[in-house]
């Protein structure tokens, strides 16, 4: 008998000799199946990073433009120019419609320091602008007006807040000193 092998014959051999098998092939498809999954979450997650700076970006333009507008309405105007100085040192100086009225410019007030309270605790408001405001609303609130206006109307304010705010004016912090015994800041001439 005669072996006769032909050409098909071969080519199964070879099959069957092949160092890379279906389980191989198996193997390397879901290897790589892995590296793509894994490259797609770094990129989604490059892109959350970004995301996540121009909605920090965007609330800081937003919220400087809405200070703006609120300070700009007491510093154009000579009259509640005068209300607002007035109220914040000797409250009881005021008149009735006075009074009213520099109430209103503090709620407004206190509703955006409000709102920056939250956006900053919600990661919307870079650290920086926060530090910023944060100096600014516990300095005024040493301020008679201010206080008056906080036992008055304070809870028109988020919990969150009035809590922080609370907590920031009974029981200070060496990191907040009355702006009278701040250290002066010391910088290097320019070119």
């Amino acid at each position: 008998m005669s072996d006769r092998r032909g050409p098909a014959d071969d080519d199964i051999q070879r099959a069957r000799n092949a160092s890379f098998t279906l389980a191989d092939a198996s193997a390397a498809a879901q290897i790589v199946g892995v590296v793509l999954v894994l490259a797609s979450l770094v990129f989604v997650g490059l892109q959350m990073r970004q995301n996540t700076k121009a909605v920090r970006a965007s609330t800081s333009q937003a919220h400087a433009a809405s200070y703006q507008d609120l300070v700009g309405r007491v510093y154009e105007s000579a009259e509640l120019t005068e209300i607002w100085t007035k109220g914040f040192t000797t409250p009881e100086a005021l008149s009735d419609n006075e009074r009213m009225r520099f109430l209103l410019i503090m709620a407004a007030t206190f509703r955006f320091w409000d709102a920056t309270f939250n956006q900053y605790r919600d990661g919307q408001l870079p650290e920086a602008h926060w530090k910023s405001m944060e100096r600014m609303i516990l300095d005024g609130g040493l301020t008679p007006g201010v206080k008056m206006f906080w036992e008055l109307r304070k809870s028109t304010l988020s919990p969150e807040f009035r809590a922080w705010y609370d907590a920031q004016r009974f029981a200070p912090s060496e990191a907040f000193p009355p702006a009278a015994e701040a250290e002066p800041e010391t910088r290097e001439p320019g070119p």
